[in-house]
């Protein structure tokens, strides 16, 4: 269950309190007062992606781990990005044959950051990387090797479509694919499940604000990258920017606070950190 608190979407502060345990006690919520409380339900173990519309509390669902690469389905936008909920990670080879491509040795596997900012991106920039090939790694979803890894070579993107062949990595037979762009959507989205596919997963770009789903981090431990799942908040960037400020309470924020915070278009400009897990409890607060 997700209630709303403590974040401010452009002119809107949501208020929001999470519990993320299979099995936990019913959180009281406060009395509502000048904002709206929402829930959105994802499934007992978080199986559910959330998109939800601020205006009118609509919701879509769709499944966190059905796709692995979403493509921006907006004009004058080049880029794709990875599932971080299935600890995806993406690697350059340097070979320019595609059939040479067989297994990942000497391969180094790089992430996108939470933030889906066009710098901090595996592939980047399509326009940047066209006949170069990637090995495509789905996570820990996928036990069988010829399932997991697949190799990816880019033929071309412009206003119109994304187009690459693709792989199994263990596999000498591939195939190509076009992903349309649709400007009624802010993405596209792709699986090669089934031999591959293109997928319809989110509502039109101006049907939905934010989303609740499942996704990665990166930590440090002992000075090494640590990636870590968690379920949190993502915001749509064709829609609105976000920040983030717990130092003013819900109640006091209006418009004249609201302007002069300085707001961002990173997906997790929200994120996971509005709450906290109380061990005395045994529940997550926000």
């Amino acid at each position: 269950m997700v209630a709303w608190r403590n974040i401010m979407v452009l002119l809107l502060v949501v208020q929001l309190c999470s519990s993320c345990l299979k099995e936990e006690n019913a959180v009281q919520l406060p009395q509502p007062g000048n904002g709206t409380i929402a829930q959105v339900e994802q499934g007992e173990l978080y199986e559910q992606q959330v998109y939800f519309n601020l205006s009118n509390k609509d919701t879509f669902n769709s499944r966190f781990a059905a796709w692995d690469l979403a493509f921006d389905a907006q004009d004058n936008n080049f880029f794709s990005y990875m599932n971080g909920g299935k600890l995806m990670h993406i690697a350059k080879v340097n070979s320019n044959i595609f059939s040479a491509v067989t297994d990942t040795t000497g391969l180094v596997f790089l992430w996108d950051a939470p933030s889906w900012n066009k710098d901090s991106l595996a592939i980047g920039n399509w326009n940047n990387n066209k006949n170069q090939i990637f090995v495509v790694d789905r996570g820990y979803l996928y036990s069988n090797f010829a399932e997991r890894f697949w190799k990816i070579r880019i033929v071309d993107c412009n206003n119109n479509s994304f187009r690459f062949e693709y792989a199994s990595i263990a596999s000498t037979q591939s195939a190509n694919i076009v992903i349309e762009r649709d400007n009624n959507f802010s993405y596209q989205y792709f699986t090669f499940d089934n031999a591959g596919n293109v997928l319809s997963l989110e509502p039109q770009y101006n049907q939905w604000h934010i989303q609740f789903t499942r996704y990665r981090v990166i930590f440090s431990q002992n000075s090494l990258p640590f990636p870590y799942l968690v379920t949190g908040v993502l915001i749509n960037p064709n829609m609105l920017q976000a920040t983030v400020d717990s130092s003013y309470s819900y109640e006091k924020v209006d418009y004249e606070f609201a302007k002069n915070k300085i707001l961002t278009k990173a997906r997790d400009a929200i994120g996971f950190e509005w709450k906290y897990f109380d061990i005395n409890a045994g529940m997550f607060k926000s």
